[in-house]
């Protein structure tokens, strides 16, 4: 096996969640500024300039989630890797499941409010440039869920704690002095 297909060694939790983190708040900021671009009939700012900071938030998303898009960097298993075993197969498949269960929910409220909104007199994204925030949105959504929530609860390697906290002693090194 060559150097250029050894799989890297799993990130600590704690990196791997801090990624999730980043990129959760850089998109719920994108979800924020979209509802206010949205509702900016009521504001004093102009929709342009909610809208370019909603674009600003979705590339720190992108920027944030490309651990996500390639989880192999991330030392997680990618959902096209031949060489998973049965147990990383059946977590990929529960990632894959609960992205899917959230992706869902998302959907279906999304549908309500469009419903309710369109008879309620609600704000309702207006020309091209919505929509295609939106989308650009949900596709991301989509795209980074499974990782991310492998990358939220898959556990550290065995022994990663203890090698990250306690030095081992080098056998080597002679105590005292010569």
């Amino acid at each position: 096996m060559n150097a250029a297909s050894r799989p890297r060694p799993l990130a600590p939790l704690r990196a791997r969640r801090r990624v999730v983190v980043l990129t959760a708040i850089s998109f719920l900021g994108y979800a924020i500024l979209m509802v206010l671009a949205l509702r900016v009939g009521t504001l004093r700012t102009p929709d342009e300039t909610l809208r370019s900071l909603a674009y600003l938030s979705l590339l720190l998303s992108f920027g944030s989630g490309y651990h996500l898009y390639v989880p192999r960097v991330l030392g997680l298993p990618g959902t096209d890797d031949r060489r998973l075993d049965e147990r990383q197969r059946e977590v990929v498949m529960q990632a894959r499941t609960q992205a899917y269960w959230v992706v869902s929910l998302l959907f279906v409220f999304g549908t309500i409010y469009l419903s309710l909104a369109s008879e309620r007199g609600w704000p309702l994204p207006t020309g091209p440039d919505s929509w295609q925030l939106i989308a650009t949105g949900v596709s991301f959504l989509v795209g980074v869920m499974p990782a991310a929530i492998l990358a939220w609860t898959e556990p550290d390697s065995p022994g990663e704690d203890l090698a990250n906290a306690l030095p081992l002693p080098d056998p080597h090194a002679h105590g005292g002095s010569a």
